[in-house]
């Protein structure tokens, strides 16, 4: 599991969660615990399908964070607590100001109140061009998890968008659309078929939201269509 026990990590950049990826788990819950962070104690949960997680977190702060897997069979145990602190690399660094994570044995911590974080998105990822007849279509994918925050709605949405940003002009250039409208695709919690009516550059957006935060991501996409299929000169 990274990060390791008792390290430090730099907090200018979101922090790296990995580990080993398991058969049958289906999903994977993240939970976060830090008891010193500027709005007091944080208890949060983020959950992900795959066996990496990346996010930012306030610096200068001792954390800690446990995982479990989810199988056909339910939630796994949570493992041992592991330690971490962020560091801004300016301020004094404290030499190991740790004294025990929430779940090792003797420590006992009140309550943690839970502060509400906006969702984590990874990709989209899909096709960079697409090409074929007009109307063509591509799966694009992304990877969301949320902290369940806050309730109500304790659910997370997830809003697909395809705007088109320029169209082909003489010699083949790019003309920019004056004030590109944004299409909302329907598709699923991690997937949209999108489908482009006409060749030009597009963006295709990802929006996932908790009712009171949301986070977007996009990639730019190229399509290079024709109106029918082609027929050889004899």
């Amino acid at each position: 599991m990274v990060p390791g026990d008792w390290v430090t990590v730099p907090s200018a950049s979101p922090v790296q969660f990995a580990w080993s990826s398991i058969r049958s788990a289906t999903e994977y819950e993240i939970r976060l615990i830090t008891l010193s962070s500027p709005q007091g104690r944080i208890d949060a949960r983020f959950r992900t399908t795959e066996p990496r997680f990346s996010i930012v977190l306030y610096p200068n702060c001792t954390w800690y964070w446990t995982l479990r897997a989810k199988n056909a069979s339910g939630w796994s145990p949570a493992s041992r607590d592991k330690a971490f602190y962020t560091w801004d690399g300016v301020s004094p660094h404290p030499s190991r100001p740790w004294t025990g994570g929430p779940s090792n044995p003797g420590t006992v911590h009140p309550p943690l109140p839970r502060q509400n974080l906006p969702p984590v998105v990874q990709g989209p990822t899909g096709p960079a061009e697409v090409t074929g007849l007009l109307g063509v279509s591509a799966t694009y994918t992304a990877t969301v998890a949320d902290d369940g925050l806050p309730v109500p709605p304790g659910r997370t949405t997830v809003t697909w968008r395809r705007t088109l940003l320029s169209v082909p002009g003489i010699g083949g250039i790019q003309q920019p659309i004056l004030r590109p409208s944004p299409v909302v695709v329907a598709g699923s919690q991690s997937s949209a078929r999108i489908s482009f009516p006409q060749s030009g550059r597009y963006r295709i957006e990802v929006t996932a939201s908790d009712g009171a935060l949301s986070t977007t991501r996009s990639i730019e996409v190229v399509a290079r269509l024709r109106s029918g299929p082609w027929v050889p000169i004899p």
